[in-house]
């Protein structure tokens, strides 16, 4: 199947895998695949916005448990992709991954675009992964698309991850809230003292209230 790799962005899928697929999968879709014993008939399965609803919930629960999502990981969790076909894949016994993903390419393509916008409305982190084979013999770097091209594959490839605060930033962090009460009481101090003399003018605040407030 021909793509316009022209429409094709690093944080999407092309626009043919969304619409030019549709059709011709929706037979195959129909006659082949069974989910839980239920006929998947293309993206009847749920409509897009039933699907975004369960997308976030999804994602949420992978965030919390795992401090971060990864593609394989919503589409088993949607049972889209069975742990089975996963790790045949994981097994070299599958030559690429989509050929197990119980929907169509178009589904596909919303599912990841989907997931890739809530992860940068909740400030998650791009890192790519390293999916290679498991077993024995030599390790070689998994397909997870037919064409194998670039672009989708560092897309499933890349995961969203929850930032965490290095050791430094959390020590500062902890150091700064010890202080500020301290911080706070030295300015009050001060000014309590600079209007007990009567002074109102900006330019008569003590230089230690000044200096605090710098501090500050």
């Amino acid at each position: 199947m021909l793509r316009n790799t022209a429409s094709w962005k690093l944080n999407g899928l092309p626009d043919d895998r969304q619409n030019k697929s549709a059709a011709p999968n929706r037979a195959f879709a129909q006659s082949r695949w069974e989910t839980t014993g239920v006929l998947i008939r293309d993206e009847k399965i749920m409509n897009r916005e039933e699907l975004s609803r369960k997308l976030i919930v999804i994602a949420n629960d992978l965030i919390q448990a795992k401090g971060y999502i990864a593609h394989v990981d919503i589409f088993m969790k949607l049972n889209y992709l069975n742990s089975k076909d996963y790790n045949s894949w994981r097994m070299k016994k599958i030559p690429y991954l989509e050929r197990n993903i119980k929907v169509n390419l178009g589904t596909i393509s919303f599912i990841m675009k989907f997931i890739r916008k809530h992860a940068e409305d909740k400030g998650l982190r791009e890192s790519w992964t390293d999916y290679s084979s498991w077993g024995k013999g030599k390790k070689i770097k998994l397909q997870f698309s037919k064409s194998g091209e670039t672009t989708i594959e560092r897309a499933y490839a890349t995961h969203l991850v929850e930032p965490k605060l290095n050791n430094k930033t959390l020590d500062n962090l902890v150091s700064c809230i010890a202080n500020t009460p301290n911080k706070i009481m030295s300015i009050f101090d001060a000014d309590l003292a600079w209007m007990e003399q009567g002074d109102t003018e900006v330019s008569s605040v003590p230089a230690k209230t000044k200096a605090a407030q710098k501090e500050a």
